[in-house]
This record gives C-alpha cells, structure tokens and sequence, in this order.
C-alpha cells in the first residue's frame, strides 16, 4: 500500500530552517492571494450573482485545476482530479464565509505545511522549500501516494480534499457575518439559474 514517512531533517541548520520557514510563507502567501482573487474573488463571486454556488463552482474549480498541469511531475488523471476537488474545496469555503480571508488562509496554510513542514512537493513544486524541517518520502505506488507530485498527487489526497470539503459544508465553526449575508443574499439567486431560462 501507499504511504508517506516524514523523516527530521538533521542535516539543515536552524537558520536555514527560519529562512525556509518565512521565505516560503511569504512566497505561498503571495501565490494563493493570486489564486484566490483570480478564482474565488473575481469570478466565483461574479458567477454566484447569476448561478448557485455548486452551479457556480464549476466553471471556476476547472480552470483553477487547469493552470496547474504544465507544473512538474504532474500525474494527469489525479493532478487535474484533486486540483477540481481542492477548487471545489476552497469555493465552499468562500461560500460558507462570505469572505476571501477564509480561503485564503486555508490555501496559504495548506501549502506551507505541506512544502516547509512537511517536506512535500507542493504541486510538484520543490524550489520555494529547499530546507524543509521534515523530509519527505512517499512509498508504494504513485496513484496512491502522489509520488514525485507530492501529497496532491494520489487518492490520499483524494479522500482527504472530500473530507474537508463536506466538513466545512456541514460545520457551525465558520460562517458568514450578519452583515456578510445579508449583502451577499441580495445578489445570489435564490431560485435555479436564471441563465439558462434566457433571462
């Protein structure tokens, strides 16, 4: 079976492990701003003022999957697969908030304990974490574990990403303000889309 083993990085000093730490913070900071202004703030926001949310998703969790496949190591079916899923992820969670710090946060953290903590390739990425805390090794096969891709890479990641995705849907830990619904509610349809009624 698949499987990841997480070994202490021994070698790395601790101020190569500072510099790693903010570094990549800062960078994966930046990243998921992009993303998330380019995907969930912009467009899903746009979409939602015509469609409901799990309408709205999907034109903007596909392309949000499709810039990712020129990354290196990229394992197609599972890459394009779990990239969809994590979209999906972090549309619900805009939508659960109303807000872009939310996803945001989850996006940026996600990376970062993924490539700096954990060691991982972060979408096949290394560069951005070169001295890791932890080294990462993924045993078994590929389409479980995500090999050189990382842990987005495999079914693990499959199962987790819809885990996630169904707990922020469901969980009372995180909602959108009074005020946050209230704005939002007036320009989100409360009816099936619209669109496709030619209106």
């Amino acid at each position: 079976a698949g499987s990841y083993r997480f070994d202490f990085n021994a070698a790395m000093g601790a101020s190569r492990l500072a510099q790693t730490l903010i570094s990549s913070c800062f960078i994966f900071m930046l990243g998921a701003a992009a993303e998330e202004m380019t995907f969930r703030g912009y467009a899903l926001q746009t979409l939602m003022r015509s469609w409901p949310i799990w309408l709205a998703l999907v034109p903007v969790s596909l392309p949000f999957a499709y810039v990712h496949l020129d990354n290196p190591n990229v394992a197609r079916g599972f890459t394009f697969a779990n990239t969809v899923l994590a979209g999906v992820w972090l549309s619900v969670a805009y939508w659960r908030t109303r807000s872009l710090w939310f996803p945001f946060g989850v996006h940026t953290g996600w990376n970062w304990v993924q490539g700096a903590v954990l060691g991982s390739p972060v979408s096949g990425i290394t560069q951005v974490a070169p001295d890791p805390l932890l080294r990462f090794n993924a045993t078994g096969p590929a389409w479980i574990s995500g090999g050189a891709y990382g842990i987005e890479g495999g079914a693990a990641c499959t199962l987790a990403l819809l885990l996630s995705t169904l707990f922020i849907w469901r969980t009372r830990l995180v909602s959108a303000t009074p005020e946050l619904h209230h704005f939002t509610d007036g320009e989100n349809p409360n009816p099936p889309v619209r669109a496709f009624a030619g209106q």
